[in-house]
């Protein structure tokens, strides 16, 4: 099973709330989530679903590549992915397109 990196999402998460100006009280209801639970995911000790996950894309105007740590830049890219198989990224990295696709889609018919 592939996991990602819970404290490095929660760290994409908490950047782009702050460069948003948002707060965690307001965020957290813009995701519809408790304070504590937004808490939990910034310190990288919860992770979500991946309709939260779409609910943060949209609220923090991030794509999901941001908050999964895909592309971050050349560099931290092959540290992320180093860790798995060449056949584990080829799938993540299939995911994580047809994820963004699908993101794009349903932010377009809100």
């Amino acid at each position: 099973m592939i996991e990602f990196n819970k404290e490095l999402m929660g760290a994409k998460i908490k950047t782009a709330r702050k460069e948003k100006g948002y707060t965690q009280e307001c965020l957290s209801e813009l995701v519809g989530i408790s304070n504590r639970t937004l808490n939990l995911m910034e310190k990288g000790k919860s992770g979500m679903k991946i309709e939260t996950l779409i609910k943060f894309c949209n609220a923090l105007d991030v794509s999901p590549n941001y908050i999964l740590s895909y592309k971050l830049n050349s560099k931290d890219k092959e540290i992320s992915l180093s860790q798995f198989t060449s056949e584990q990224q080829k799938i993540i990295k299939e995911f994580l397109y047809t994820f963004e696709q699908l993101s794009e889609t349903i932010y377009k018919n809100e």
